[in-house]
């Protein structure tokens, strides 16, 4: 990946947002300051291998604390994302979102299905992206 494209996605997920961690989201991995939760319907080898990725594209760091939850449903997966607010309904972000999908889809889950979930921070759903 060239530096261009990792401060790009950087950017892109400064807008995400860790969740209260009083509520039950799943098992929890912890990535430098990102919290992944992931459900029953995982494994947790898959989850560690998102969260591996998640370090590498800068999604998860060690500046700022972040959260994410993961699950199945069938063969499609199904990323949660906190995100701010005002990104819910910026085209430009959707369209970056849709792209780092793709190539999550296709460096994590071998190009199956994925559903993004743009979320408040208590992981419900506001919008969702479907990656094919």
């Amino acid at each position: 990946m060239n530096f261009t494209k990792l401060i790009y996605l950087t950017l892109i997920f400064s807008f995400i947002v860790i969740v209260p961690s009083c509520n039950n989201y799943g098992k929890k991995l912890t990535f430098q300051k990102g919290e992944l939760f992931y459900s029953k319907n995982v494994k947790k080898e898959v989850a560690q291998k998102l969260g591996e990725f998640l370090l590498e594209t800068k999604v998860f760091d060690n500046k700022t604390r972040k959260s994410i939850q993961f699950d199945k449903k069938g063969d499609t997966y199904i990323i949660k994302m906190v995100i701010k607010k005002s990104f819910l309904n910026k085209k430009s972000f959707e369209v970056q979102l849709k792209n780092y999908g793709k190539v999550l889809s296709t460096s994590v889950f071998g190009g199956k299905a994925l559903d993004l979930h743009l979320t408040d921070d208590h992981f419900k759903t506001q919008k969702v992206l479907n990656i094919k």
